[in-house]
């Protein structure tokens, strides 16, 4: 029985310690964009950069990333916004390293207990083949990869735990689909409009002219004899009176 207790014992011992320790790893953790995507030669694409601090409270974090610069090249880095300051550029003097960190002001320190975005980073894919994206980090030197603990600034990055990410490079197809065109169109012919056949336009019967209308006759206008002369109007009675007079006598 209490070699039972005793094994049950450690065994709970084991589990804890196993735990702990994995829920405080400081670590660094790479993951692609866009996995199910295919990276083609030429292509650019994108990488995550993970923070997780374990729970502890830290005030600043580099991560130096080392690549093959045959295969891939980093165009640049943003701010994942897990520190208030960011800076990231090529490490001078060498074609095959990038860093990329972030702080905070004292007093204003973060923590993460799980994968917190630290960075994005845009890549270039140069050549086919296979090619590894990884954190220069050895323990106990600070010109690395580091995660700083606010409360002493050492540096608590667990570099065993930091792993790397393998990029598989091909052709073909491009790291962002973009829809392919299709045929170009020739140039446009207007369709030909049919124009109605015109109906017979009845030929209008001609209109027999008028034959000539006689020019109506000028119409006389009677000579008015003028009026007031007295010698012909007392001629003209007394012709009538004499007439009178013969023809009483030649009754009686």
């Amino acid at each position: 029985m209490n070699r039972f207790f005793l094994s049950l014992s450690i065994s709970v011992l084991l589990v804890l310690s196993i735990g702990t320790g994995a829920a405080y790893a400081q670590v660094y953790k790479f993951e692609l964009s866009n996995p199910s995507i295919p990276i083609a030669v030429g292509s650019n694409f994108d990488v995550k950069v993970f923070i997780n601090t374990g729970g502890q409270a830290v005030n600043s974090g580099d991560a130096l990333l080392i690549f093959d610069p045959t295969k891939v090249l980093i165009n640049s880095a943003a701010d994942g916004q897990f520190f208030e300051y960011f800076s990231e550029g090529a490490l001078g003097g060498f074609n095959n390293k990038y860093l990329v960190s972030a702080w905070e002001n004292p007093g204003h320190e973060k923590t993460a207990a799980t994968d917190t975005l630290f960075s994005t980073l845009n890549l270039k894919a140069v050549a086919s083949g296979s090619s590894t994206l990884k954190f220069d980090c050895t323990a106990g030197t600070d010109a690395d990869t580091n995660i700083n603990r606010s409360s002493d600034s050492k540096d608590i990055a667990d570099c065993s735990a930091l792993t790397l990410l393998t990029l598989n490079i091909g052709g073909g197809v491009t790291g962002t689909p973009t829809a392919s065109p299709g045929p170009t169109a020739g140039p446009t012919v207007p369709a030909a409009t049919s124009t109605p056949i015109p109906t017979n336009t009845p030929t209008p019967t001609p209109t027999a002219k008028p034959t000539n209308v006689p020019t109506a006759t000028k119409a006389v206008t009677p000579t008015l004899y003028r009026a007031g002369n007295m010698s012909v109007t007392m001629t003209a009675v007394g012709v009538g009176v004499i007439l009178t007079i013969v023809g009483v006598l030649a009754i009686l």
